[in-house]
Order: structure tokens, then C-alpha cells, then sequence
């Protein structure tokens, strides 16, 4: 090293051994995580004087529209029951918001951020929002509460509004509550599509033939239209 280097004579003062980079160091290892999806909102001059046919008319999911929904007082208790009979006791709960949590970062970026909500608010939201998907998939004395609670129309507008394109969640919520997920899809795939779950199990998008979709009506769109790809490729919330 030339005169005036800083740090020179420190440098001159150290005899350091010869090792071969390429025999002796070992290579570290790289976690690559997938790409984050958000859940683009519709444009403003699109939904201009058509507010109606983008926003839920019984059943918010997600903060999109949740705290302005006019029906609000009327669902949350609904997702109440709903999360106490899908989730069960009290410590499976507060194990499947810790869960949550973990993630909450991901949902923040899948939502645009989520601003005016906590941590806290957002991971019960998700929650919420989830078992009463699960709910209403699943069927049975969850499917017969929901329809007693919103009347014989508010259940004709709830197949939609879990259909629209701002009013959903991460679809991995699903496989983080349910405990046996791909049975649990399969099951209520074949009962859409089909008219029963007799059929054998089979998830699109397994065995790397699709991608798996981001949202619950990503998942129903898959199940129905023909793959123009050969692979059941979700295209329409692909971002």
C-alpha cells in the first residue's frame, strides 16, 4: 500500500494467513421468497356513478369497505359466531392471530397498505373475514346461521359480494385456519362445479400445474372456465 494510505501501517501491521477462498469458505445460503400481490382497487373513472356494482351490499371483506359498510352492525356479529364455531376455543384462536400476525406485512402490501388500521384490527379482520368464508363454504349449521341471520335477499346478494374484485382476502388465510385445506377445497370445488364432492380430490393448481390463486373468486374461476394455458392458470387477478 503507497505512502499516505490511511490506515496503512494498520494494515502492514497484520500477517494474515494464506487460505483459498474457493476450498475453504462455504457458500450461504439464499432464501428466495415469492413475489408480494396486492389487491389493485378499481379505478375512480371506472366506478364513476357505478359505485353500486363494486362495492358489497351485505357482506364486507377486507378494509376496502369495511368500516363505511351501512350493514356493519349487522355482520360483524354474524363473523363473530361464525370465527367461534370454525375456530372452536379461545387458545386456538390466539394461536391463529399469532399466525397471522407473522404475515401481517404481507397483508398490509396486499391491501395498499391498510392505513387507519393496527396490527391488531387488521389480524382480527382477517380473522373474521376468513371463518366466515370457511362458513359459508363449508355448509351445514354455519350456512343455515348465515341465512337466518341476513333473510332469504341478503343471502342472494352475499353470492356476489364474495365474488367482487375489492371485496376479498388472501386465500391463504384458508389453508392457515383449515386443517385439512386441500380435502376441505376439493370437497366444495367438486359441490360447485359438479353438484356433489363425490368426485376424486384434485387441486388445480397442484402438482405445478397452476398457480394457486389469490383470491376465493380466483379459485371459483379456475374450477369453472376452461384452461387456455393446459395448466389451469389463474389469469384474471394475476398481478
Amino acid at each position: 500500500m503507497g505512502e499516505g494510505t490511511p490506515g496503512a501501517e494498520s494494515v502492514q501491521s497484520v500477517t494474515m494467513p494464506h487460505r483459498s477462498l474457493k476450498t475453504e469458505e462455504k457458500p450461504q445460503s439464499v432464501c428466495i421468497q415469492p413475489p408480494r400481490r396486492t389487491l389493485y382497487r378499481v379505478p375512480e373513472h371506472v366506478r364513476s356513478g357505478k359505485n353500486h356494482i363494486y362495492e358489497p351490499q351485505v357482506v364486507p371483506l377486507g378494509p376496502y369497505h369495511h368500516r363505511r359498510h351501512p350493514q356493519r352492525d349487522l355482520v360483524d356479529p354474524l363473523k363473530n359466531e361464525l370465527r367461534d364455531l370454525v375456530c372452536g376455543d379461545a387458545s386456538r384462536k390466539s394461536s391463529l392471530l399469532s399466525n397471522i400476525h407473522e404475515r401481517i406485512d404481507e397483508i398490509r402490501h396486499f391491501y395498499g397498505g391498510a392505513d387507519g388500521y393496527t396490527d391488531e384490527e387488521l389480524a382480527e379482520m382477517m380473522l373474521r373475514d376468513a371463518c366466515f368464508l370457511m362458513g359459508y363454504m363449508i355448509g351445514g349449521d354455519c350456512y343455515t346461521l348465515i341465512c337466518r341471520r341476513l333473510g332469504m335477499s341478503g343471502n342472494l346478494f352475499m353470492y356476489g359480494d364474495v365474488r367482487m374484485l375489492e371485496n376479498q382476502i388472501p386465500f391463504w388465510l384458508i389453508s392457515l385456519i383449515h386443517p385439512h385445506p386441500q380435502s376441505f377445497l376439493c370437497d366444495y370445488m367438486n359441490l360447485i362445479v359438479f353438484g356433489d364432492n363425490s368426485r376424486t380430490p384434485h387441486i388445480p393448481w397442484g402438482n405445478n400445474e397452476g398457480r394457486e390463486p389469490i383470491v376465493f373468486s380466483g379459485y371459483k374461476r379456475i374450477t369453472q372456465l376452461p384452461w387456455e394455458n393446459g395448466k389451469g392458470e389463474e389469469g384474471l387477478f394475476t398481478f
